[in-house]
């Protein structure tokens, strides 16, 4: 049977914790649970995405991406020639993650979603969708990499990515 705690029974400093935690915005994720709120995302509808990210004439970007086959996320980062509209939204809206600590996706979810997007838009459509230096883009695919909890086929794309950019290969 599990054990359940009355916080009435709680410290003042455990509530004041807890308070502030709350507060600040962290998110009380696990790290082992990351690959999860991944997939869950890139599983997810492209609407609300765009909607979100505040993307432009959306009911446009969802016929393109309808007539395109393009349903979630996933289908987006994956297709062999995604539109660079859709990309970009999706950057933004993984950008407004990252920016709110408000927001309940973990940050470093966050952060997979926005290099994707941006790699996504450099191989598949041959357009830049950043001002990051490449350095500084090179290190954010060097962390993704290094990320345990990453799919094998967002990390083809991240790989993909810093050989593009570097040269390097992983």
């Amino acid at each position: 049977m599990a054990s359940t705690r009355d916080l009435s029974r709680a410290s003042v400093e455990s509530l004041g914790l807890l308070m502030n935690i709350a507060s600040a915005g962290q998110h009380l994720w696990r790290p082992q649970e990351a690959g999860a709120v991944l997939r869950h995302l890139l599983d997810a509808s492209l609407q609300p995405l765009l909607a979100a990210g505040h993307a432009p004439n959306v009911p446009r970007l969802m016929n393109a991406a309808a007539r395109l086959g393009l349903r979630t996320i996933r289908d987006l980062l994956h297709h062999p020639s995604p539109p660079v509209e859709l990309l970009r939204a999706s950057k933004q809206f993984a950008k407004a993650c990252i920016d709110h600590s408000d927001n309940p996706v973990p940050k470093e979810v966050a952060f997979m979603l926005y290099y994707a997007s941006i790699v996504a838009a450099r191989l598949r459509c041959n357009c830049r969708i950043t001002s990051l230096p490449d350095t500084t883009l090179s290190e954010g695919l060097h962390w993704a990499l290094r990320q345990t909890w990453l799919d094998d086929e967002t990390r083809a794309l991240i790989a993909a990515g810093l050989e593009n950019f570097t040269g390097q290969t992983v």
